[in-house]
């Protein structure tokens, strides 16, 4: 008899801003509470922004980031935040969707690929987006709770630069059949902070890249795409 061969997982790993949405959606969060007029928005909005100036060149300080990103909402119910956070994914993020990100995450559901969406922005805003694009695994930074309520204490390691690494190979181990550790097939990011998750990929795939990232990615002979 012919044995029965067995089945595979095909993984494939997208970033969130600037590769599935033109937006870089911890910012646009703070511009929006600013618009609701929420305590602190304004001067956490300035001081994140602040910090983001090291992000392209890969020295970003996360832990100082999140900690000015999260005080606007610190102490205010989950419910609460879930709620603007919602409306922030309907009203800001949904018409930033790039079309040809849409139709490419699309293309690995209908061939059953098994999908991921990893962010180094806060879990709080990353899933009601993820939900736009109709999947369920996300990861994105979590915050400690205090009850029923958000606090800045955010759960390490970070989403982030080798921390998605080790986010992936957690989802990775949660897979029946479970893929090998430390591989996926197809991986998608903008950012040269991305290049350890890129590194996994049997198929990289740089979208929108800046220049230090396109060169890299020449290098290595990775994809390029402008979405």
């Amino acid at each position: 008899m012919t044995p029965t061969p067995t089945p595979t997982t095909i993984t494939a790993v997208f970033d969130l801003d600037f590769t599935l949405i033109d937006i870089d959606s911890a910012e646009a969060w703070l511009a929006f509470l600013a618009e609701q007029k929420l305590p602190n928005s304004v001067q956490a909005m300035k001081a994140c922004q602040q910090i983001m100036l090291d992000y392209d060149g890969g020295n970003m300080d996360m832990a100082a980031y999140l900690q000015s990103w999260f005080s606007p909402i610190n102490g205010m119910s989950v419910s609460d935040v879930s709620g603007l956070a919602q409306q922030f994914a309907e009203q800001v993020v949904a018409p930033k969707i790039f079309a040809r990100g849409r139709e490419r995450l699309n293309w690995h559901i209908q061939q059953g690929h098994k999908v991921l969406i990893v962010s180094a922005s806060p879990a709080i805003i990353v899933n009601p987006i993820v939900r736009l694009f109709s999947i369920t695994d996300a990861v994105g930074i979590e915050t400690r709770l205090s009850g029923d309520c958000v606090t800045d204490k955010v759960i390490e390691p970070f989403s982030f630069k080798e921390g998605k690494v080790l986010a992936v190979n957690q989802w990775l181990s949660s897979l029946a059949p479970s893929p090998a550790p430390g591989v996926i097939d197809y991986a998608y990011s903008d950012s040269i902070n991305d290049v350890p998750l890129l590194q996994m990929a049997k198929q990289s795939n740089c979208i929108n890249p800046n220049a230090r990232l396109a060169e890299f990615a020449k290098q290595q002979g990775w994809v390029i795409s402008h979405w």
